[in-house]
């Protein structure tokens, strides 16, 4: 499939999701981020700094356009921020951008990467022109805006209740007898949070990937969190299965013909079973969408899921 085409997809998906209102005023001016806290307005900064690396292949950029993709996408979130209601724009969690990134890259136009390319400055403030970046940017940043509102009504927002969504995950896994057993002497509390950066962002951080990452936020609006929590501990599991066998055997003989497995495995004999397993959990899921070949197996099984569910 073509990367026009993948854009495409997921624009159809958004838009008939959340409405676009014509005439609704969108505050984009250069500046308007800066009515943002000093402080929101770094830490946002910081954590796009991060964001972007699973879509540098996609796009095919050089090493030294990262820094400037990254500056355009953090300005287009402050102003994202800037333009939802007074009482959520101090509310703010690290992984909320992941899934504005599918959003900002399916409706980026990189035609006209080159003209941010050659104006950007690194020691001075670039301006952002959105009639640029975006073809019709007030309808971008509408749907944005709905969909953070959307997020917002669900979350709050806050960290503890990802907390809670990590205890529903740890709960349908464990209605896994072969995994009941295998993590059955584990605090639910400490396995919640080794499944954090699953939770915040349904496997988002996992994967390189434009087609996984736009299945998998389709599956975030489309999905309630008890939902999402099983969608999270059905991929953590194959993740884990695939990659480690031996302490999560595979009790379905398709998975050797479903998924290329992983090279690297865990050694069987572990000394400590805990640190182990913590190991599995954050990390196998990552190895699995390293290796393209598994990319259309998992879209499909995501895809059945959120259709039934």
């Amino acid at each position: 499939m073509q990367q026009r085409d993948q854009f495409q997809i997921f624009r159809n998906f958004f838009e008939q999701k959340f409405s676009f209102i014509p005439g609704k005023k969108i505050n984009m001016e250069n500046e308007a981020y800066k009515q943002l806290s000093p402080k929101m307005i770094k830490q946002i900064s910081v954590d796009v700094a991060r964001g972007l690396w699973r879509f540098y292949p996609l796009f095919q950029l050089p090493i030294d356009s990262c820094q400037v993709l990254q500056q355009i996408f953090v300005r287009f979130f402050l102003t994202l921020w800037i333009n939802l209601p007074q009482h959520l724009q101090q509310k703010y969690f690290q992984s909320v951008t992941d899934s504005f990134e599918v959003v900002f890259a399916a409706y980026f136009r990189f035609e006209n990467f080159d003209l941010f390319f050659s104006a950007f400055d690194v020691d001075k403030e670039t301006v952002v022109d959105f009639q640029l970046v975006f073809d019709k940017p007030e309808k971008v940043f509408h749907l944005s805006i709905c969909w953070a509102i959307h997020l917002a009504d669900k979350t709050d927002f806050n960290l503890s209740f990802f907390t809670r969504v990590g205890k529903k995950v740890v709960y349908w896994m464990n209605k896994d007898k072969i995994v009941h057993k295998i993590m059955q002497n584990m605090n639910d509390d400490e396995m919640s949070g080794f499944l954090m950066k699953h939770t915040v962002s349904c496997c988002l951080h996992s994967t390189r990937s434009f087609r996984l990452s736009a299945i998998l936020t389709q599956a975030m609006m489309c999905l309630s969190f008890d939902n999402q929590a099983k969608l999270i501990a059905r991929l953590t599991l194959v993740g884990a299965r695939v990659y480690s066998p031996h302490l999560f055997p595979i009790d379905d003989p398709g998975y050797e013909q479903k998924f290329k497995l992983a090279i690297e495995r865990v050694p069987e004999q572990c000394e400590d079973l805990t640190y182990t397993i913590n190991d599995i959990l954050t990390h196998a899921l990552d190895e699995l969408l390293k290796i393209k070949e598994n990319e259309n197996t998992l879209i499909e099984l995501i895809k059945e899921f959120v259709d039934k569910n």
